[in-house]
């Protein structure tokens, strides 16, 4: 059943009490202990202890003017809902620890603040198009998060379990079709790896297939080691697998080797080197084939010792072609000798015939 009530009664109806407020049309009590329920009270009409619960309102009441399914509570909780119209929800708690939260239908923004109503104090929101913003009141994407504050600012994923191991990381993984079942179109993930005795890792894994396992491709160790193709790199930048690159530069640890062409250098001849390989089955200064394959080469200095024997080799070359000139030399005054003495012969030949 429904009871009318004319706003000009001439009296206040009180529910429970005996002595309705005379601010209060319609005044619902319970003073006894338990809980209460469809309860507006104000026992205070102090002039910031407000409790109300408007539906609708028209203006010359009092009330502001257009107000619908409106809830208001301004004591210490300061608990308001669609104070501002038809256009908004509100629920705000007072205080540098209040809540204040904003749905505009207009908008279609809901916003979350902390700390009073102030724009400064927005913390979060989401826009008409679904966008989340953290630290930004116009979100770009789908989350976009702005931090204004000096130092590192952004996303801190962390995992609870107290577990070391790359089986118990906290990381960031990477779907498609993601409205259906995420483990089945998952792409690739970011992992960092917490290791006993502080510290971690960072691993970088992709999947090979829509629902296969995911692979480590690149690390990072806490020592600062990159690995790709590996998980355990033992220098700065470890590769498994060949490196296709237009450009590489590098700097060498020891000098270029122009002392090869200083008067003082002494250049090993010939048959020292023979002597030297035929013992060794290697080149002096050049590490021997099981040396490489237990270490590796180190391409700076193997570039230095390499240029280091075309110089040489280059010297042995001059050498050479100064002993063939020489000879080329000596070869010539020779023909030219048997020359003369062919000339000479044939003519004492004929002299003596006659």
């Amino acid at each position: 059943s429904i009871i009318p009530i004319p706003a000009n009664l001439g009296f206040n109806v009180g529910i429970g009490t005996a002595t309705p407020a005379a601010s209060s049309l319609l005044q619902v009590q319970k003073n006894t202990n338990g809980p209460t329920i469809s309860t507006v009270v104000n026992n205070d009409p102090g002039a910031n202890a407000k409790a109300s619960f408007i539906v609708g309102s028209v203006p010359g009441t009092g009330l502001p003017g257009g107000t619908f399914g409106s809830l208001e509570y301004l004591g210490a909780g300061q608990l308001l809902t669609g104070l501002f119209g038809p256009d908004r929800t509100m629920v705000r708690g007072s205080g540098a620890g209040g809540l204040f939260l904003t749905a505009e239908n207009t908008a279609g923004v809901i916003s979350f603040a902390t700390g009073g109503p102030s724009i400064g104090n927005q913390r979060m929101l989401i826009n008409s198009a679904g966008n989340v913003g953290i630290g930004t009141t116009s979100p770009g994407a789908n989350l976009s998060i702005v931090g204004n504050t000096t130092g590192v600012a952004g996303i801190v994923v962390a995992s609870n379990n107290a577990s070391a191991g790359y089986a118990n990381a906290a990381g960031i993984q990477f779907n498609y079709n993601s409205n259906t079942t995420p483990s089945t179109f998952r792409v690739a993930r970011i992992v960092a790896g917490v290791e006993s005795g502080g510290g971690g890792d960072l691993y970088f894994d992709t999947a090979p297939s829509a629902s296969g396992a995911f692979d480590t491709k690149m690390t990072i160790l806490r020592g600062g080691n990159v690995g790709i193709g590996t998980t355990i790199p033992d220098q700065k930048l470890t590769v498994n697998g060949t490196i296709h690159s237009t450009l590489v530069v590098v700097d060498p640890t020891v000098p270029a080797p122009d002392y090869v062409f200083n008067k003082a250098y002494n250049l090993q001849t010939l048959a020292e080197i023979k002597a030297y390989t035929d013992k060794n089955h290697h080149l002096p200064g050049v590490p021997a084939a099981a040396e490489i394959e237990k270490s590796g080469i180190n391409l700076g200095e193997m570039n230095m010792t390499l240029l280091k024997k075309v110089e040489e080799l280059t010297l042995y070359l001059i050498e050479q072609n100064k002993q063939l000139e020489e000879q080329q030399r000596v070869n010539k005054e020779v023909n030219l000798r048997l020359d003369l003495l062919t000339k000479q012969l044939k003519a004492a030949k004929k002299s003596s015939i006659k």
